[in-house]
């Protein structure tokens, strides 16, 4: 082997690609990570972030069981370590357009808070509800959360080269 050249012995096959890109730190979604910004043990605490989620019901749901499904989101926040905040029921309204057959729905907007791995299930919950015409989930700013953002070197737990150099 010619000098400097680094040997990664990595398989032929279909998964060669994926199997050379993983050996160099490359995980696919998030691009090149370092160890420096691996969450884990070392890392913290995954942030928790404010959402809002609008949730248009059908119209020929009655209020017991609009209630008794919003409940069940509530708990599903609740059990995941999500703090639910405000619900506002805005009521039935009519649909610019027509959904699944209805030209208006029950509208309802709840604030929580809560670790982005947990949207992808509250998403696939309400996807399945039938009684649940449209659903959309917003991250909310910092500023319109009325939160302060951590300062860029505290933001995943690491130090910036600076302030490891200077302690």
């Amino acid at each position: 082997m010619a000098s400097g050249t680094i040997s990664l012995d990595v398989p032929p096959g279909p998964f060669a690609l994926h199997s050379l890109l993983s050996k160099v730190g490359y995980s696919g979604t998030r691009g090149f990570e370092g160890p420096e910004l691996r969450l884990g043990s070392e890392g913290g605490e995954p942030p928790v972030r404010p959402y809002e989620v609008m949730i248009v019901f059908a119209p020929d749901v009655e209020d017991a069981e609009t209630e008794a499904l919003l409940e069940r989101f509530l708990d599903l926040l609740r059990s995941s370590g999500a703090a639910p905040g405000t619900v506002d029921r805005w009521g039935r309204r009519n649909l610019a357009y027509e959904v699944k057959h209805h030209r208006e729905g029950y509208y309802v907007l709840i604030d929580f808070s809560a670790e982005a791995k947990t949207i992808a299930e509250f998403d696939r919950f309400l996807l399945l509800l039938d009684e649940v015409l449209r659903h959309k989930i917003v991250r909310l700013p910092d500023k319109v959360a009325g939160r302060t953002p951590a300062p860029a070197g505290q933001a995943r737990g690491r130090t910036s080269a600076k302030s490891a150099a200077s302690s």
